[in-house]
């Protein structure tokens, strides 16, 4: 197995960018939900379930380590609007653009928060959950969440008419696998190691309407959900924490360990 993709997302629900290379850290990818937006009437973090319009600002990191977000400008037509940093003027921006009053706030620098999600991932007038995120960076649950290949081409033989954009799924890290099979599902409790890197695989990583959401070039597509329901018990790749950090790139070679 080798490293095909790294992904990061500075901003949670934000489109990401694709890397050459990466430092892992304890606690995930270098700026890995590293920033989010904090709905400031409840305190809880915004994301894509409730709010899809997320999915179509983006956000990178500069090579002077500096954040980069681009969101739609006011009409359709209007040029997208770029910010270096966080700042009043960005909060601002977002609070116009989502129609309530937010701010984009660093990870590190704030307290743990709640994250909210509907109780029937196909139905909007269902209830509402939330759970608290861990502290120091905006992630669901884990560091990093893995996928294979396999699991993608075993995901799109039960539902070929549907866009298995790898985008929906938000992965850190794609392996490139030569099985067409939900190949991680029996990988819980055991170990990957990157050159220098270790991981330990914590479960399967259980999924929502975020998937089902409409992303730039990606239609809105509930099916995506249905198929791995019914088929999967709602999982699709891994969720995993870091033993060992490093610097990982892709085309590295990953071992399995017992």
């Amino acid at each position: 197995m080798h490293i095909a993709q790294l992904w990061r997302h500075p901003v949670k629900s934000f489109q990401g960018e694709q890397l050459d290379s990466s430092e892992v850290e304890s606690d995930g990818l270098a700026f890995d939900r590293a920033f989010g937006i904090i709905e400031l009437v409840t305190g809880k973090i915004m994301t894509a379930r409730r709010e899809p319009k997320l999915l179509f600002a983006s956000a990178s990191v500069t090579p002077e380590r500096q954040l980069w977000m681009a969101i739609p400008g006011e009409a359709p037509a209007d040029p997208d609007r770029e910010f270096i940093g966080t700042g009043r003027q960005l909060d601002e921006a977002l609070t116009e653009w989502l129609g309530r009053e937010v701010s984009l706030v660093p990870a590190k620098d704030h307290p743990a928060v709640s994250a909210e999600n509907f109780d029937d991932p196909l139905d909007e007038s269902s209830g509402v959950h939330s759970w608290q995120l861990p502290e120091g960076r905006f992630v669901d649950a884990a560091p990093l969440l893995l996928i294979t290949t396999a699991t993608l081409a075993s995901a799109a033989g039960i539902y070929p008419e549907g866009r298995w954009d790898i985008r929906r799924f938000r992965p850190n890290i794609v392996l490139e696998t030569p099985a067409t099979s939900w190949l991680e599902d029996g990988w819980r409790g055991l170990g990957l190691r990157i050159g220098q890197v270790e991981l330990s695989v914590r479960k399967p990583c259980g999924r929502c309407t975020m998937v089902t959401r409409p992303q730039p070039g990606i239609p809105a597509d509930p099916t995506i959900f249905r198929s791995l329901a019914h088929e999967h018990g709602a999982t699709f790749g891994v969720l995993c924490d870091v033993v060992a950090p490093g610097r990982i790139n892709v085309d590295d070679e990953v071992e399995l360990l017992a």
